[in-house]
């Protein structure tokens, strides 16, 4: 039986494509360490031309995660709660056989805080929760 390719889907808030280390600098990179990205991008597909469907991180999130333009998916503000007849990209990953892991934060609104994936380890459960704590860090900082 052939296995399923892994997907890595890596979002970031403000993260310009220049400061990965894989990119040369003829193609607006910059000088960065980032030797595991690297070796990432050296075994995966890389996609060199993305556009963001909306300015704002919550809109911007809905509509990748939906799969759909702005404008069909009403994500106009960072209070925007994820269309619950909108099927969700790691719901289609699941039922397809994937195990979906969300890490980190969405700002989702609304009681739909999973939007398909079925495990979230670490990340907010409220919409615009802030930047949190890294989770490796103890109470005390250290």
């Amino acid at each position: 039986m052939p296995t399923q390719p892994n997907i890595l889907l890596l979002f970031s808030d403000e993260h310009s494509f220049r400061f990965m280390g894989h990119r040369p600098a003829a193609a607006g990179g910059e000088p960065v360490h980032t030797p595991n990205f690297d070796r990432l991008a050296a075994q995966s597909t890389v996609f060199n031309n993305a556009y963001c469907q909306m300015p704002l991180c919550t809109p911007s999130r809905i509509c990748l995660l939906a799969g759909r333009e702005v404008l069909h998916c009403g994500a106009w503000d960072n209070r925007t709660v994820f269309p619950p007849d909108v099927p969700s990209m790691p719901g289609v990953l699941a039922e397809a056989g994937y195990t979906t892991c969300l890490v980190g934060k969405m700002h989702f609104g609304g009681n739909r805080q999973f939007n398909g994936f079925q495990h979230r380890p670490y990340g907010d459960l409220t919409g615009n929760a802030g930047h949190q704590r890294d989770p490796l860090f103890a109470a005390d900082g250290n």
